[in-house]
């Protein structure tokens, strides 16, 4: 999360600059978009991590689902334009409102208000993905103390 973050602020403000990009910037509120987002992205591969029984197998899944999520997140086209079921769906990867958050703080400089739906997507996911996560972990470890005890006896 802390490293993803450090690239965030490299990104946001160094390579922006150094290339001339024009926009319209809200540095304190990309900062804060960064401060949400590492972290929901991070416990969602934590939460991936646990789930994968082979670190191969995250690298294949990452390879297949990374078009359609972007396809989804309503940047390539409308996402009203989508499927109603790919609309619900669109909302459980934090690509969905990051990118639209990113975009109206960095390129439109809107404020924080003006993006707040976004940052509220992100912390229920942030939230939600923690709660997966927890669980996850406590069902395993319940599972790896009740194979121990079976052992023992």
């Amino acid at each position: 999360s802390m490293l993803s973050f450090i690239i965030g602020c490299f990104y946001y403000g160094w390579a922006f600059e150094l290339h001339h990009y024009p926009r319209g910037q809200n540095m304190a509120g990309s900062l804060l978009f960064l401060l949400l987002f590492c972290p929901t992205v991070a416990t969602l591969g934590c939460l991936l991590g646990l789930w994968f029984r082979q670190r191969e197998r995250s690298m294949q899944i990452l390879i297949f689902s990374s078009l359609p999520l972007f396809f989804i997140s309503g940047y390539p086209w409308p996402a009203d334009q989508l499927p109603e079921i790919l609309q619900l769906v669109r909302w459980l990867v934090p690509t969905t409102p990051a990118i639209n958050t990113s975009v109206q703080l960095n390129q439109m400089g809107a404020s924080v208000a003006q993006v707040a739906i976004g940052f509220y997507a992100l912390a229920g996911l942030w939230a939600f993905y923690f709660a997966l996560l927890l669980l996850f972990r406590w069902r395993t470890s319940q599972k790896q103390l009740s194979h121990k005890v079976s052992i023992k006896m």
